[in-house]
This record gives C-alpha cells, sequence and structure tokens, in this order.
C-alpha cells in the first residue's frame, strides 16, 4: 500500500513542469502608423512631455521596406531577446506569457539624440498577429506597426 501512495501523492502534490523549450518566432511588420502624442512644456524650470488629450493617428499604410523580427522567448523563465532587422541583438527585460498573447516591454535602448527609446508589443497566440508601439522623445512620439509572427525552427550550427 505504501508503494502505491506516496508515489500517487508526490505526482498529486508537485505541479507540473512549465515548458522549458524556447520559442522562436519570425515577425514579418508590414503596416505602420505614426502620431504625436505629447507636447514640450517647461514646468518648474525642467522641460517635460505633457500628454496631449485624443491624438491623431495617422492612417495605417503598408512599410516602404517590410521588416523581420526573429524572437527567442522562454516561458519557463519569463525572458528573451529579439534580432532585429539592423542586425543588432536586444535581451528582452520584460517577457510576460498570457493564454492568450505574449506580452513584451523593452525600455529604452539608450539612444539619447532620440530621448530614449521604448519598445512594446503584444503577439496573438491565436491568430499570430503582432502589434508593436515605439514610443520616442520621452514618449512624445509614437510609432505603431503590425503584422504577422510564424514559429520557426532555431538555426542549426556547429558550435
Amino acid at each position: 500500500m505504501k508503494r502505491l501512495l506516496f508515489p500517487l501523492l508526490a505526482a498529486l502534490a508537485l505541479p507540473t513542469a512549465v515548458n522549458a523549450a524556447p520559442t522562436y518566432l519570425t515577425c514579418l511588420i508590414n503596416e505602420s502608423r505614426s502620431a504625436v502624442i505629447g507636447d514640450y512644456e517647461s514646468v518648474n524650470g525642467k522641460v517635460v512631455v505633457v500628454k496631449i488629450p485624443n491624438p491623431k493617428f495617422k492612417p495605417w499604410e503598408k512599410s516602404e521596406k517590410d521588416a523581420i523580427l526573429r524572437f527567442t522567448l522562454n516561458e519557463g523563465d519569463q525572458k528573451g531577446s529579439v534580432l532585429l532587422p539592423n542586425g543588432s541583438m536586444r535581451k528582452l527585460n520584460f517577457v510576460k506569457f498570457l493564454p492568450e498573447s505574449i506580452s513584451i516591454n523593452n525600455p529604452s535602448y539608450g539612444y539619447k539624440s532620440y530621448g530614449g527609446i521604448d519598445d512594446r508589443f503584444e503577439i496573438s497566440r491565436i491568430d499570430g498577429s503582432i502589434f508593436r508601439q515605439t514610443f520616442l522623445m520621452d514618449g512624445a512620439y509614437v510609432l505603431e506597426n503590425r503584422g504577422t509572427c510564424e514559429k520557426s525552427e532555431p538555426k542549426n550550427t556547429l558550435f
């Protein structure tokens, strides 16, 4: 009886493991629009961005050049990285796996000339669509992109 009871209790009491294998996604971004969402004002001697109520977005347009983003995401530790179209690899600071989507927030790449860049991605786990918001100039300007993602295989390398 003990031989049967202990393994049965252990199986019920221990949590099931999260899939630790990385997920590889290749995303094609092919539409974009933009808006000015903030204005610079002087407050207490400091220049700050003040949000504009109801900003007007330009209509969605086909991008002149499609951008391909390659994500490596790990649900087990909620981390990942993205290979940008310019060939640079960025570690993702915040990845959250939800039942129907994957939320990614990657604050400031540190480009001082643009006042920092804040990238936010939302990838649907249902239809594979991707929505990207990029905030520039301390949040005064937003660029939105959308497209589709597909699962892909990791590159086979020798070492």
